[in-house]
């Protein structure tokens, strides 16, 4: 069995219209011989096109099965086994609430980055957005099949 949760499309779509004006501005913009126009255009181009891109289907899940969690971004996909991560919970990084989590002893590299994000959040992972729910409830939805397919030792 899986569960699949998707991105709230709202959010995207919130986030769209206003990167959309902003580059309707920057083209004003150069049209008016304002050479800042262009940085804006470009800024503001590359945020059209990955909330567009988000838009579409398939390009972004977390997908929850019996071996772990696999999340996609932008159509590229990574997976996580359950006995790979401690624990997942809440906290707040910046003025996010995000579902954050350490990986286990069993977690195979990555020790740069995991330390660098340890550093920072004080935590060495977090998954990117929330898929519509609270932080609280995404946070207890993990670790809910995380408990329940149980901690198979590692391969």
């Amino acid at each position: 069995m899986e569960f699949t949760l998707k991105p709230d499309r709202r959010r995207y779509l919130l986030l769209l219209i206003p990167s959309a004006s902003f580059v309707a501005g920057g083209v004003f913009m150069v049209r008016a011989a304002d050479p800042i126009g262009w940085a804006v255009v470009m800024f503001f181009g590359v945020g059209v096109v990955v909330f567009c891109l988000t838009l579409l289907p398939g390009s972004a899940y977390l997908r929850l099965d019996p071996a772990g969690f696999t999340v996609c971004t932008l159509y590229r996909a990574h997976s996580t086994r359950w006995f790979e991560v401690e624990s997942f919970n809440v906290a707040r990084i910046g003025s996010r609430k995000m579902v954050v989590f350490n990986f286990s002893d069993l977690h195979p590299g990555q020790e740069f980055v995991r330390k660098l994000s340890s550093a920072v959040s004080g935590y060495e992972a977090a998954l990117p957005e929330t898929y519509g729910l609270s932080a609280e409830e995404l946070a207890a939805i993990m670790n809910d099949w995380r408990a329940r397919e149980g901690l198979p030792t590692a391969p």
